[in-house]
């Protein structure tokens, strides 16, 4: 190459040292050349061509400039571990040991993190992956074909071996909508079972009662609230006091109370200490203790009931009445008819205001009231109560004759 231009430049100087340079100067063609360059329209023709040359000279360089410099590495580029390949196909070579943490170092030195960082991270996730797995196991053999949860998890398994995040991230998100659906729908006839488990067992209860096989209605009362499902809490309180009144009827007082006081804390939890079903529950509990021999206390719980009902439904619900002749049931039962007596008689009218003057409920109210006037001295007024009972009763029957009148309190 040296040689080359040695040549070259040896060749120009021969031509040049043998070139008529006089004869150029007198040529015509220059002559004319240089008088137009002498004129001002020549001169400014040169002048735009110069220009037109150094322009196309300045575009021509900028045009190539960018090219070489992208043509031409600047560094050596960092070392980067292969990009992973899609999973294959069902049935196929399996995945490299290490492909799910390769996949996750190349993800993490992609977004900045330092080398010890990423060795750190990495560390962690093989620890990891091992729980990783058994919980795709435990998926798998929770899914069901019916609902493709069983290819959504297969899916996250395969994309998650193979490094693939965003596919195992997209199926485990899937496989946890169907699983959510499926649950609840699970969910819900389960409790439709449950909780038609609790009817039979409690129809059965009910059954076994009425034919005053007392021990084994409780066993069935006691397995219709084991079978309860959570948010059941309505049902709590029925079950409580029928279990509780066939383990009374077979003579065991000391649970029937346990169970009682039981009903009463739920009802009051649920309703409110002033409630109607509360002063049914303690009205109940009354009854109990009163036969475990505690009349005094027996007596405030039937004073609470009443005073609850009182309160909530009005002085003449029926309620009340009931709540009056509970009372004045065990103060006779005391000695005291004396104070039994306008108990009896404010329940009497609350009921002959309200039911017709055949109803057994009229009937039986007439005949405690006659009584406690017996126990009083005073069998004209009850001989009269009652016969004035029988009358409207009969009246009543016919479908003739005034209604019996209401007594007042």
């Amino acid at each position: 190459m040296a040689e080359f231009f040695s040549r070259a430049v040896d060749w120009v100087r021969s031509l040049a040292s043998g070139w008529d340079w006089t004869a150029v100067r007198d040529h015509p063609a220059w002559t004319a050349l240089w008088k137009t360059a002498a004129s001002p329209e020549g001169a400014a023709l040169i002048a735009t061509t110069f220009a037109v040359l150094g322009l196309g000279i300045v575009v021509g360089y900028l045009w190539a400039r960018p090219r070489a410099v992208a043509a031409a590495p600047t560094e050596i580029p960092a070392a980067e571990p292969p990009a992973m390949a899609l999973p294959p196909a069902p049935d196929t070579a399996p995945p490299p040991a290490d492909a799910a943490p390769t996949a996750l170092r190349s993800i993490l030195r992609q977004r900045g993190l330092a080398p010890a960082a990423v060795d750190a991270r990495i560390d962690a996730f093989r620890a990891d992956l091992a729980a990783g797995r058994a919980t795709l196991d435990e998926l798998a053999a929770a899914a069901d074909p019916a609902d493709e949860t069983d290819v959504m998890v297969a899916a996250a398994t395969r994309a998650l071996e193979w490094g693939d995040f965003e596919a195992a991230i997209d199926a485990l998100d899937k496989a946890g909508a169907r699983f959510g659906t499926a649950g609840r729908r699970m969910a819900d006839a389960a409790e439709k079972r449950h909780l038609a488990a609790v009817r039979a067992a409690t129809l059965a209860g009910d059954l076994e009662m009425a034919q005053f096989r007392f021990a084994a209605a409780a066993k069935l009362f006691a397995r219709a609230l084991a079978l309860l499902p959570e948010g059941s809490d309505g049902l709590i309180a029925t079950l409580l006091t029928r279990q509780a009144t066939a383990i009374f009827q077979d003579g065991t007082v000391a649970e029937a109370e346990t169970l009682l006081r039981r009903a009463v804390e739920v009802t009051e939890r649920l309703r409110g200490a002033a409630h109607p079903e509360v002063a049914k529950a303690l009205s109940r509990l009354a009854f109990v203790r009163y036969a475990a021999g505690q009349p005094a206390e027996a007596e405030a719980l039937y004073r609470r009931a009443l005073s609850i009902d009182e309160t909530i439904l009005g002085g003449d619900h029926q309620a009340v009445a009931g709540d009056l002749s509970n009372l004045a049931q065990l103060l006779l039962r005391g000695g005291n008819p004396a104070a039994a007596e306008p108990l009896l008689r404010r329940a009497l009218a609350i009921r002959q205001a309200a039911l017709a003057p055949g109803d057994v409920e009229v009937a039986r109210s007439a005949r405690a009231y006659a009584d406690v006037l017996r126990r009083l001295k005073r069998p004209e007024d009850a001989n009269r109560v009652l016969a004035d009972a029988a009358l409207a009763r009969r009246q009543t029957a016919e479908g003739s004759g005034p209604s019996l009148p209401t007594l007042t309190p």
